[in-house]
């Protein structure tokens, strides 16, 4: 492969991600590696290199490990390959060659071209990962989270799934914090790039003929020392508090992507679900972080109703919502907190979430 435009392609990408871009889609990246990348996929899944993602939780009181039907994987970064590169290598030398050569070359160049965006030395995390049936997708999720609180600043996805039809499914649901969700086909040598801190998401359920189809995904994930910090000038909350919310401002999508990634047979379904209610409501529980789910509600409402050629100008921020909703819904007729007080709430959650919010296990 003729690295070079590859890697110019993705430091455009990153540019246009560190100046404010929800998330930028390359369509037809690799060219004619791609190919050669899938090949080497399914070499390995025949060589039943690849893992079933397994997780564990809690029901009646014990713990509980599930393996998913629908998931497996492969770390091919040098630093999780568990003592097996040489194998790996002579099952997939382009995918190695790939992760351990020219995904670190390419972080070199983001850190010189995008310094903005602090991206750490440290080699990438790449994972190879393979969904099948019809429990074959994610919940909903950031790639940094509070339960595990990570580095990971910039998140690279390629498909690599020759043949797939729109029709299958499958789709990258990207979910902005309040506006309507963008979905995006898992389109063969297609990438997809965001930021992991702050870009809500999940993949869909196949559909038809892709129940049956092997859908593969190449991710990277670049470390940083710029997560949850202000980026560029934005009036959004910050990534953080946004991450502590979004359970409670989307519910029904959590659920829904819960019930759909998981048997419906299955311990570990129900038990997830108990726990994401649980979650949610403890966050509805608490009036001053309800108080600023309500004014974000109806901002998220308003904006689902726009046309999306004019959303971003009609659409107020969400600090703005948040106060003016809290005079309207709490004046003094009502006998609840006055805008002095809502602002005092304000204030409260940002020094809470700047002593660290993440000690939730949302």
């Amino acid at each position: 492969m003729d690295w070079e435009p590859v890697r110019e392609k993705l430091v455009a990408a990153v540019k246009d991600l560190s100046i404010g871009h929800p998330y930028v889609v390359i369509d037809g990246l690799l060219g004619g590696w791609a190919k050669a990348l899938a090949e080497e996929a399914d070499s390995l899944e025949f060589a039943s290199k690849l893992l079933p993602h397994t997780f564990q939780f809690f029901a009646g009181g014990q713990q509980h490990f599930f393996k998913h039907p629908g998931r497996r994987y492969l770390d091919l970064d040098a630093a999780r390959q568990e003592g097996q590169p040489t194998s790996l290598t002579s099952h997939a030398p382009r995918l190695m060659r790939f992760a351990v050569d020219m995904l670190p070359d390419l972080v070199a160049s983001l850190r010189a071209a995008v310094p903005k965006l602090g991206l750490a030395e440290t080699a990438p995390h790449v994972k190879l990962q393979l969904t099948t049936g019809e429990v074959g997708c994610t919940p909903c999720h950031y790639d940094t989270s509070y339960n595990d609180p990570t580095s990971l600043q910039l998140s690279i996805l390629i498909y690599l799934s020759e043949g797939w039809c729109p029709e299958w499914g499958g789709e990258l649901q990207l979910v902005p914090f309040l506006e309507p969700p963008v979905l995006l086909a898992p389109s063969f040598d297609r990438c997809v790039l965001f930021l992991a801190d702050r870009r809500l998401h999940r993949s869909l359920p196949p559909r038809g003929p892709g129940v049956q189809k092997h859908r593969w995904l190449l991710t990277a994930w670049l470390d940083g020392t710029r997560v949850d910090a202000p980026l560029w000038n934005s009036s959004q909350l910050a990534p953080s508090l946004q991450r502590l919310l979004a359970p409670a401002l989307h519910r029904e999508l959590y659920l829904e992507a819960l019930r759909q990634s998981l048997p419906p047979y299955a311990l570990a379904r129900e038990a997830l679900l108990r726990e994401q209610r649980q979650q949610i409501e403890e966050l509805e529980k608490d009036e001053t972080l309800m108080g600023l789910l309500e004014g974000l509600r109806e901002l998220r409402a308003q904006a689902q109703a726009e046309d999306a050629d004019d959303a971003s100008k009609r659409r107020r921020t969400a600090t703005e919502a948040v106060r003016s909703s809290a005079k309207l819904r709490h004046g003094p007729s009502s006998g609840a907190p006055n805008r002095s007080s809502a602002s005092k709430c304000w204030c409260k959650l940002e020094f809470q979430t700047a002593k660290g919010l993440d000690e939730a296990t949302w």
